[in-house]
């Protein structure tokens, strides 16, 4: 029998723009019970303005907390192919900084049998604030099976 495996959550740490500010967010997530903390790879200035240094930040955050994993975007993506679980992509077709294009091949990188792709119509690259209760359902019933 498949052992279960606990639902993790993530955050992204993609405000802070001191080493203050990203270990006050760092602590606070592991507290909240986060098991991941992301920081942005890529430098867009808009709409995310100046930007901390990835590796830098994301090595600061490992020394500093005691349970969080710590991971990236972009630099990440050698990870596709040692998924095993269940995977869902949200896929904004209106996203500014991931063509939906590139989310196709980003599912389609992943094990079919365990990727499940959904396009959201008229959404950007933040499908849940743009289509709460479509996404939510869509996460409710992945999560269900």
């Amino acid at each position: 029998m498949t052992r279960a495996r606990p639902f993790r959550f993530g955050v992204f740490g993609e405000t802070a723009r001191s080493r203050e500010a990203l270990l006050e967010t760092a602590r606070k997530a592991e507290g909240a019970g986060y098991s991941t903390f992301l920081i942005r790879d890529h430098f867009i200035e808009e709409p995310f303005g100046n930007q901390l240094a990835p590796l830098a930040a994301l090595a600061t955050v490992a020394g500093a907390t005691k349970r969080l994993r710590v991971g990236s975007l972009v630099l990440s993506n050698d990870y596709r192919s040692r998924v095993q679980c269940p995977t869902l992509v949200l896929g904004g077709e209106e996203d500014p900084m991931t063509p939906i294009e590139c989310q196709v091949d980003i599912a389609a990188a992943l094990p079919a049998h365990l990727v499940r792709f959904e396009r959201f119509a008229g959404c950007g690259h933040a499908v849940v604030p743009d289509a709460p209760e479509r996404a939510m359902a869509v996460i409710r019933d992945f999560i269900a099976r």
